[in-house]
C-alpha cells in the first residue's frame, strides 16, 4: 500500500475537518410518551395475561399492570407493544421507562425486534426465550436477570427502577442505565436483531401480578448524514489505496478535500479513516 499517498490524503482531509469544526449538525428527534393517566394500557394481551391500568401509591400515578392468568402455568403469559411505526428509519433510539418486577410471576421484560419476537416472544411452556431480544431485565424463581446474566434476586425485584436504553441503530449497540448506573457499548443479545421495535413482558405464575410499567417514552432520532455518507478503502494491484466517499473514488489529497466539502460530518469520516489505518 502506498502509505505516503494515503497519509497525504488523510492529512488534507484533516485540514478540511478542522475547517468544519464550528459547524453544528442537528438530528431530528421525535418523542412519544405514555404516562397511562388516560387509562390506555397500550400493550396487547397475547397469551394468558391481563393488562390494566391502576393507581400506584409508591409511584404516585397510574401505571400499566401485568397479571398472569389462573392457567398461566399451562403455557406462559405474554404481552407486547409494537412501536415499529414510531422508530422507522431511526439512526438512534432511546427507550425510557419505570419498571417494577414483583417476582411473583417470574416476569422478564424484553426490548427487541417485533419481527422476531411478535406475539409469543418465542416462549414455550413456563420458559422464556431471548430470541429476537436486544435487552432483558427480570427474574426467575431464585435470581434476578439482566441481559441473560443471573444475579442476586433483590437487585432487580420488588422495587421501582428507572431504565434508559440508548440505541445506536447503525452499530447495533446500546448503552443502558438503571437507577443511575450506566453500562456502555453493549451488543444486542440476539445478533439477528436489526432494530429495536418492541417491548414485551413474559411471565408464568398463576394469578400473579408480575410487573408494572410507568412513564414509557420512545425517542426516534434521524441523522441522515450517518446513513448517507460512508468512507471505505480498497487496495488496487496490491500497492495503492483508494478512498471511496459516497461511491466516488478519491485518489489525491486535493480530490479528498473537494469531496469532504460535501460532508456534513467530516470529523466522523476522519475517525473512520484513522481506524482503518491502524
Amino acid at each position: 500500500m502506498n502509505m505516503e499517498k494515503l497519509v497525504s490524503s488523510v492529512a488534507a482531509f484533516a485540514m478540511t475537518a478542522s475547517a468544519f469544526a464550528g459547524l453544528t449538525v442537528s438530528a431530528a428527534e421525535t418523542v412519544t410518551s405514555y404516562d397511562f393517566e388516560d387509562g390506555n394500557a397500550l400493550f396487547a394481551e397475547d397469551s394468558r395475561i391481563t393488562v390494566g391500568v391502576a393507581d400506584d401509591e409508591a409511584n404516585g400515578s397510574k401505571v400499566a399492570t401485568f397479571t398472569c392468568a389462573k392457567n398461566a402455568q399451562n403455557g406462559y403469559s405474554f404481552a407486547h407493544y409494537d412501536f415499529s411505526s414510531l422508530v422507522e428509519d431511526a439512526t438512534a433510539t432511546k427507550i425510557e421507562f419505570d419498571y417494577y418486577n414483583t417476582n411473583g410471576g417470574r416476569a422478564i421484560l424484553s426490548l427487541g425486534s417485533n419481527a422476531l419476537r411478535g406475539t409469543t416472544g418465542n416462549s414455550s411452556k413456563t420458559t422464556y426465550s431471548s430470541t429476537g431480544a436486544a435487552f432483558n431485565l427480570g427474574s426467575d424463581k431464585s435470581n434476578s436477570i439482566l441481559n441473560n446474566v443471573k444475579g442476586t434476586l433483590a437487585d432487580y425485584t420488588d422495587k421501582w427502577m428507572h431504565v434508559v436504553v440508548d440505541v445506536d441503530e447503525i452499530a447495533n449497540k446500546y448503552s443502558y442505565t438503571i437507577d443511575g448506573t450506566k453500562v456502555e457499548n453493549v451488543s444486542f443479545l440476539d445478533a439477528n436483531v436489526s432494530a429495536i421495535t418492541q417491548i414485551d413482558i413474559f411471565g408464568y405464575i398463576n394469578n400473579s401480578l408480575c410487573a408494572k410499567i410507568d412513564n414509557l417514552s420512545i425517542t426516534k432520532v434521524v441523522d441522515d448524514t450517518i446513513k448517507t455518507y460512508g468512507v471505505t478503502f480498497t487496495e488496487k494491484n496490491g500497492v495503492n489505496a483508494t478512498v471511496t466517499v459516497n461511491g466516488s473514488d478519491v485518489t489525491s489529497g486535493a480530490e479528498l478535500v473537494d469531496v469532504s466539502m460535501h460532508l456534513l460530518q467530516p470529523q466522523k469520516a476522519m475517525r473512520t479513516m484513522q481506524e482503518r489505518l491502524k
